[in-house]
């Protein structure tokens, strides 16, 4: 029995050894992709470790960058900010150091524009006044010698007539003595003739020098008043004094007998004087008034209006030029109590 079951078995065993070498053959095989496999994968996490520390590597070096970037930039800030705090801080100085250097400055060329106007107008005047008086002198000395010189020649006429009528004899004594006596009476005519036409030359050398004295002072007040802002101290002083010596040239012309020049004064007087009004600094307007009385002008110019011929024909006008000195000299008022007011 014992030798014959190898013998039953020997024909199935080279099939098993084969099974076993391709079992032995696969697992062979099987072991070498595994061990592909690790070292693929062992490659793999290497490089996955090393793709790691690099990214972060640089994740860290980024944050820290950001970090001293940051830093940096807020100590850059810190100093900026404290540096454009010093430069304001000195623009401040800078600017008030300023603003008085230039109130200063306003305060003294007004001064002196005020000094320099006073001077001029007061020295123009006086050469003014002298010339009319001047005029006025010689008119008066002309006629009255014209007068002595028809009265000498008249007085020798006479006394020669009263010599004649003394040495006629008696008949014609009375017939001489009328004739003398008529001579009498157009002597004392012809010398009262003689002054009322002296009186009447004076008057209208008056009415003449008035139209001439009104005729300048609106050309002087248009010339100052023309293209005037009046925003500034030393054009305000300029227009103000062109608005009084627009007011002066109308009473001037009103007594001058000048209707078309007075009628021109008194359209610039209503086109300029609410300009100067509106423009002129507030605090300026007490000064300006308190140095050239315009106020005081330009009321002497509507009372001689009205008390005048042309009162009717211009009425219109005269109420509107009241009616802007009566706001002017309220503004006046309210600007001389703010400069006594004291600031708080």
């Amino acid at each position: 029995m014992e030798n014959t079951t190898p013998n039953a078995d020997a024909p199935a065993a080279p099939f098993a050894n084969q099974e076993i070498e391709a079992l032995k053959s696969k697992v062979s095989i099987l072991n070498q992709q595994l061990t592909d496999f690790e070292k693929g994968s062992g490659r793999s996490f290497e490089l996955l470790k090393w793709v790691m520390g690099v990214i972060f590597g640089a994740m860290g070096m980024i944050i820290a960058f950001a970090g001293v970037n940051w830093w940096t930039g807020k100590a850059n800030y810190e100093r900026d900010k404290d540096f454009l705090k010093q430069e304001a801080l000195l623009l401040e100085q800078r600017l008030a150091l300023s603003q008085k250097e230039l109130a200063a400055l306003d305060n003294e060329q007004f001064v002196h524009i005020r000094e320099q106007l006073e001077t001029n107008w007061y020295g123009q005047v006086l050469s003014n006044d002298k010339q009319l008086e001047y005029i006025r002198t010689n008119s008066q000395t002309a006629f009255k010698s014209m007068l002595m010189d028809k009265s000498k020649d008249f007085d020798s006429v006479l006394s020669t007539l009263k010599v004649a009528i003394t040495n006629l004899d008696k008949a014609v004594d009375a017939r001489f003595r009328e004739y003398g006596t008529q001579i009498n009476n157009a002597y004392a005519s012809f010398q009262a003739t003689n002054l009322a036409a002296v009186s009447n030359l004076l008057i209208d050398v008056d009415t003449a020098m008035a139209k001439a004295t009104g005729i300048s002072l609106a050309v002087q007040g248009s010339y100052l008043c023309k293209g005037n802002r009046s925003n500034k101290p030393e054009s305000a002083i300029s227009m103000g004094v062109g608005i009084s010596s627009l007011a002066k040239a109308g009473s001037d012309l009103v007594k001058g007998g000048d209707e078309t020049d007075l009628k021109n004064c008194l359209e610039q007087l209503l086109v300029y004087f609410p300009n100067f009004i509106q423009h002129t600094p507030r605090l300026s307007l007490c000064v300006i008034d308190d140095m050239y009385a315009i106020a005081s002008d330009v009321d002497r110019l509507t009372m001689t209006l009205q008390a005048s011929a042309y009162g009717a024909r211009y009425d219109a006008e005269t109420v509107s030029v009241k009616n802007c000195n009566d706001l002017f000299k309220r503004l006046v008022k309210e600007s001389r109590e703010a400069r006594l007011t004291p600031r708080k």
